[in-house]
């Protein structure tokens, strides 16, 4: 009979069953929208500091990379410390003629000699920004009195200075069939050339307004405007806004450019200033008239330094829009506007109206 196999020998068996492994929970929607901005944010970082190791690294190997656009150099400027670049004063908008707050006082800067100062070569400087301000009405403008057709001559001995009223002129109110042609130089003198040509084929007499600094760069071309009898006239040193100018400044600015105009042709830039950029307030207006200057504006604009790319012929049809006693601005900067000279002038004839200066068109 087989043998019954005992206890010890049958195999073990459980009587519980394994539980089922459980998966592992998803994640919820808000940690994986974290996840996904986490991502988004080191990665942009990560690829921004290789670039900007490589560019490191080839700076310091070959020097700047070639080609590299202007935005890497000034980045690259910004990670090394390099200071921003300042800001352009005077490409600050005109203020209102309202009376504005009087600012603070600066340090004064002392004024070299005009004789002391070196005849820089005569080159380019950039081309000045204007905006085109709203002529506004100005203080009642009163009949001033009788001026000779050109800068008076002057002696050596520094004048007394004599305050005028604080007034602006922006026209003339005679009504005589004549417009004033007025040209400010304070940038590019290269075209005055070719604007001093056709005002003397055309037998035309006209008023320049000059800053310190261009008679400074040009002394030949200020001798020649004042040879062929054009009118001098004043549009401070250096191109600033006058109203960031405490009083004493805006004296300085024009006392500075008086003298060297004197000392260049012998001749006074009195009385007439044109503001820099138009920009003016009663204030202004006051300083000047003490320093022995009226304040001119204009009544028609050609838009010759503010309009890039304007042509020849759309400053013709604005110039020639201008009626009797109007004041036109125009620059001695703007090649479109000499070589639309010719055809302004014969224009102007032909609708009988006379180029004059400014001291003829407010003669009473």
């Amino acid at each position: 009979m087989p043998a019954r196999p005992t206890r010890a020998s049958q195999p073990k068996t459980s009587s519980r069953r394994a539980a089922p492994r459980r998966p592992a929970p998803a994640p919820s929607r808000g940690s994986r929208a974290g996840l996904f901005l986490l991502k988004a944010l080191l990665y942009p970082l990560a690829l921004a500091g290789g670039v900007y190791l490589g560019l490191e690294a080839w700076s310091a190997l070959r020097g700047s990379p070639p080609g590299a656009p202007a935005f890497i150099a000034r980045a690259l400027e910004r990670f090394r410390g390099a200071a921003p670049p300042a800001q352009d004063p005077a490409a600050a908008p005109p203020q209102d003629l309202e009376a504005a707050p009087r600012p603070t006082r600066r340090p004064r800067r002392t004024p070299a000699p005009a004789a002391a100062v070196s005849r820089a070569a005569e080159d380019s400087p950039p081309p000045e920004p204007r905006p085109d301000p709203t002529v506004p009405a100005g203080p009642p403008q009163e009949p001033l009195p009788p001026l000779p057709d050109s800068s008076p001559a002057v002696s050596a001995a520094e004048p007394e200075i004599l305050p005028l009223p604080p007034m602006q002129i922006d026209r003339g109110t005679s009504g005589r069939p004549e417009v004033a042609l007025t040209f400010d130089a304070g940038s590019d003198p290269l075209p005055t050339a070719r604007i001093l040509e056709a005002l003397a084929s055309a037998r035309a007499r006209c008023t320049f307004f000059l800053t310190g600094e261009w008679v400074e760069r040009s002394p030949a071309l200020t001798r020649r405007i004042a040879a062929e009898g054009h009118e001098l006239a004043n549009h401070s040193w250096d191109h600033p806004p006058f109203t960031r100018l405490p009083d004493d400044e805006i004296r300085e600015q024009l006392l500075r450019t008086e003298a060297i105009v004197r000392e260049t042709t012998g001749r006074s830039s009195r009385p007439y200033f044109r503001p820099p950029l138009g920009d003016r307030d009663r204030r202004v207006l006051q300083a000047v008239g003490d320093a022995g200057f009226y304040t001119v504006y204009w009544s028609l604009d050609s838009r010759d330094s503010v309009d890039r790319g304007i042509t020849p012929e759309q400053i013709r049809d604005r110039v020639l829009g201008a009626g009797p006693g109007a004041i036109v601005l125009m620059h001695c900067g703007s090649e479109a506007s000499a070589r639309a000279l010719p055809a302004i002038l014969a224009g102007l004839a032909a609708r009988g109206l006379a180029p004059v200066t400014l001291s003829r068109l407010l003669r009473r």
